[in-house]
């Protein structure tokens, strides 16, 4: 019996060593120089898809507006997450340097891109925006000029994929809602 269960522990000991060699290293990577920014300095938020300018949001006295929109006012709040949480991102690991790969991972040229300009046109940020990554908390970014594509600790997917409607600010739909006609011709009570 005795031998039994030692085998058994001798067993479970190799079953373990093995799975532990096949999960990846966790051993500190070299990370290149992450960009660095203040949230606040941004003025100019364009996210594109390939080439073509999906959203472009611009920071005024006022707030934040969606260019080229008729109600322009954009969610403040989200606008500052999505600033917030690209600004304080950090690299977890190095995922791939090889640009066979950036397609799987949503990081290709044709892919979603953030570009962050500051009061004075500067770009203060340039990155591919992949997708979540499997532990649902990461996600995969190719910076500009850079081979690599990292995970980083935050999810950002979520919030580039939204379109420019996307963006608006509630308030934009409670005063859409309170002068869309009703069904007998009266206007809907305002908040």
């Amino acid at each position: 019996m005795k031998r039994a269960v030692v085998i058994l522990l001798l067993l479970l000991l190799a079953g373990w060593a093995t799975w532990q060699a096949a999960q990846p290293s966790r051993a500190p990577q070299a990370m290149p120089a992450w960009p660095q920014f203040d949230a606040g300095s941004v003025y100019d938020v364009r996210i594109l898809r390939g080439k073509t300018e999906e959203v472009h949001l611009k920071k005024q006295a006022d707030g934040w507006v969606i260019a080229g929109d008729e109600s322009p006012s954009a969610d403040a709040q989200a606008v500052g997450r999505l600033l917030d949480d690209l600004a304080t991102m950090r690299p977890v690991r190095v995922v791939t340097r090889n640009r066979a790969h950036y397609a799987r991972l949503q990081t290709g040229d044709d892919a979603t891109r953030v570009v962050l300009r500051d009061g004075n046109g500067k770009t203060v940020f340039s990155a591919w925006i992949g997708k979540q990554g499997s532990d649902v908390i990461s996600t995969y970014v190719r910076l500009e000029n850079m081979p690599e594509v990292f995970a980083v600790d935050r999810s950002l997917t979520w919030q580039v994929k939204r379109s420019a409607a996307g963006w608006k600010s509630p308030r934009n739909d409670k005063a859409q809602a309170a002068s869309t006609p009703t069904p007998t011709g009266t206007k809907a009570a305002g908040p």
